[in-house]
């Protein structure tokens, strides 16, 4: 049985986010990172947020997990 938490949801459950969401969150780290000249981090960022998109492209999914 899933063990259900206080607000009612399981922990995958709170584990979802909004994908889009997600995409224009990530896009901002990045842009903000490119700004401050921290260009390694950036990368990484960049580098997830493919992985992202190629994830909704490939499920339609309209979330996407952190787990």
């Amino acid at each position: 049985m899933t063990r259900r938490l206080e607000d009612g949801l399981t922990i995958e459950e709170q584990l979802l986010v909004p994908i889009v969401a997600y995409i224009k969150q990530l896009e901002q780290q990045a842009s903000t990172l490119e700004w401050e000249g921290k260009l390694s981090e950036c990368d990484a960022i960049l580098e997830h947020l493919g992985h992202v998109r190629h994830y909704q492209l490939q499920t339609g999914s309209m979330y996407y997990p952190l787990f």
